[in-house]
């Protein structure tokens, strides 16, 4: 069971503002996807939640969110059991497939749907990480939550929290907030 329950718009919204702020014309999906992993690392040990609540999954060059890769992959054409719900069809062909692995954005992020503290933490991750490498970024990416996490598996936000050292009390509050997170998720489940 997921740990978190993805916001679509958080998720959307934060790959348009990471490639906005960029500034390049297309940005490579390992750049988007290590840029995301890591705003949503110390966003998770500062303030207990993640930014899109998106799955991390361990893959060979580095943590890749889930379901952010679907909706590229769905951009791109792939076929895919993955179909967005209506309703969010505008938002998330705001995000332009080019080739294969290159994504542009198509309007600029709905800052509404954006927290102050993920505005802090993206613009970190974009000041902290955008000029780096390929290999760079797979290097430093390869923390001690991907260790800990088997190839094509999901990575713990709790370990997320462990590579930024926190404290026992933040990773007590990190443990409840999942807890909390699972509980109403079930609940919602059993009320649809």
């Amino acid at each position: 069971m997921a740990e978190f329950r993805i916001d679509i718009q958080a998720t959307v919204n934060s790959a348009l503002f990471v490639i906005n702020k960029l500034n390049q014309r297309n940005v490579d999906f390992h750049k988007l996807f290590k840029i995301l992993y890591f705003a949503d690392r110390k966003h998770i040990a500062t303030y207990g939640k993640p930014i899109t609540g998106d799955t991390y999954v361990a893959m060979t060059r580095g943590p890749v969110p889930s379901e952010l890769y679907d909706i590229l992959k769905y951009n791109r054409g792939d076929e895919l059991l993955f179909v967005p719900p209506a309703e969010l069809l505008p938002l998330i062909k705001n995000l332009k497939v080019i080739l294969p692995y290159y994504v542009k954005a198509e309007s600029e992020p709905n800052l509404d749907y954006l927290s102050a503290s993920s505005i802090e933490m993206l613009e970190w991750s974009v000041a902290q990480h955008g000029d780096k490498s390929f290999d760079a970024l797979t290097t430093e990416s390869h923390d001690v939550a991907y260790d800990k996490a088997s190839e094509n598996a999901d990575i713990s936000y709790k370990d997320m929290a462990e590579a930024e050292n926190v404290s026992d009390e933040m990773k007590a509050y990190i443990a409840l907030n999942i807890e909390n997170a699972q509980s109403l998720h079930a609940h919602a489940g059993l009320n649809r």
